[in-house]
């Protein structure tokens, strides 16, 4: 049976910047230069940085300066994302997270749902290795089948007991029963209480 892996690479500016338009705040590109990234080799969890961004422009515009537009594969000087449907998006996130369960609560009531676009490929290699290959639309369809292939390898969504992030537990992730996003977070959940006493 061949593998099926995920292949994506994005457009990525070297420079982006806030602005506006007539439907409100914007991310715009300066310059016409790109460079071509692969943020899901680089990133194992970015779905979850995505959820966490609070909305503000400026948050949003250093995500982009980071990984780039939403859906803008082939973006050019002057091209422009609406704060509004980065707003849109990060909401579609949180609440496919949600869904699908968090804290080990089954969402129970999906079965199967439309989750990313992606173009389908069939690679054969010289010595005889084929692969299916999975090619996401956009960056956003990118993170919606990196959550979708977390949560379909048994991974699960945890919410950290300090700080109060959602992060990875079960399969490659961290521990099932992990209570927090990270060392600093446990370190500092045990000095709290430790001072309390």
């Amino acid at each position: 049976m061949p593998t099926i892996d995920i292949d994506f690479d994005w457009n990525h500016a070297f420079e982006y910047e806030l602005g506006t338009s007539k439907k409100g705040p914007v991310i715009r590109q300066k310059g016409a230069r790109l460079e071509r990234i692969w943020p899901l080799r680089i990133h194992e969890t970015l779905y979850l940085d995505f959820a966490r961004l609070d909305g503000s422009p400026q948050v949003c515009l250093d995500f982009c300066r980071r990984w780039g537009f939403l859906h803008n594969r082939l973006a050019g000087k002057g091209a422009e994302e609406e704060i509004d449907l980065w707003r849109h998006e990060i909401a579609l996130m949180r609440g496919w997270i949600q869904a699908l369960g968090v804290d080990g609560a089954p969402a129970g009531f999906l079965s199967r749902q439309k989750v990313a676009s992606v173009e389908l490929l069939f690679e054969t290699h010289p010595l005889g290795r084929r692969a299916i290959l999975l090619r996401p639309i956009t960056l956003m369809d990118a993170m919606l089948l990196q959550l979708a292939q977390a949560q379909a390898g048994g991974g699960s969504i945890a919410t950290c007991q300090q700080c109060g992030k959602w992060f990875e537990v079960g399969a490659e992730g961290k521990r099932k029963v992990a209570k927090f996003c990270s060392d600093q977070c446990r370190n500092r959940f045990n000095y709290e209480r430790r001072t309390q006493k």
